[in-house]
């Protein structure tokens, strides 16, 4: 399956991405991407991002082509963190990706930064982003005014909590995306 960046600097170009996907991998859509960075507009440029469950970095790369700052992607499939690397060279977003290999939440105590943005699409139906949302290390990673955006199954459990707030919701075919915000 072929993906394309949707828009930015290197619209149209391929992102490489496995020979066979698995149930665990599943890019997200072009229209999703195309509705989530319109929602989203020009106040992606100049943010520091959290990519976590970035598969194959489709969301990061897409940032970093709208003019991100720069993208931390955080993926535990170690083929997956190869084609990560290799589509941040070949796109030449290299001197503004980091990448780590690791199982979520336990990842992020490895991670290092100060996030405005985070995109948050574990494989659906899991509830993974739940154990990531709660975990104190997550927290830590935030600027107080992150914007915190979950892709999910619209069938899914809303997250609810003490620590977050939703901003919106919006449903583009079977994908909810939430956007959070942390509660002051």
């Amino acid at each position: 399956m072929a993906i394309k960046i949707t828009g930015g600097l290197q619209r149209g170009r391929l992102i490489k991405t496995p020979t066979q996907y698995t149930s665990a991998l599943r890019p997200t859509a072009s229209r999703v991407r195309e509705a989530l960075f319109n929602i989203i507009g020009p106040d992606i440029s100049g943010k520091t991002i959290l990519d976590l469950f970035a598969g194959v970095g489709t969301l990061g790369l897409e940032a970093l082509s709208r003019h991100a700052k720069s993208v931390t992607f955080v993926e535990k499939d170690s083929r997956n963190v190869g084609l990560i690397r290799k589509n941040i060279i070949s796109l030449g977003f290299d001197n503004a990706s980091f990448v780590f290999k690791g199982h979520l939440p336990k990842a992020l105590s490895q991670v290092k930064g100060n996030y405005e943005m985070v995109f948050l699409d574990p494989p659906y139906e899991t509830d993974q982003e739940h154990n990531v949302l709660r975990d104190e290390n997550f927290r830590r990673l935030l600027s107080p005014n992150a914007l915190i955006i979950i892709e999910q199954s619209k069938h899914s459990d809303m997250f609810k909590s003490d620590y977050y707030l939703i901003h919106r919701t919006h449903e583009i075919g079977d994908t909810r995306l939430t956007f959070l915000k942390l509660c002051l």
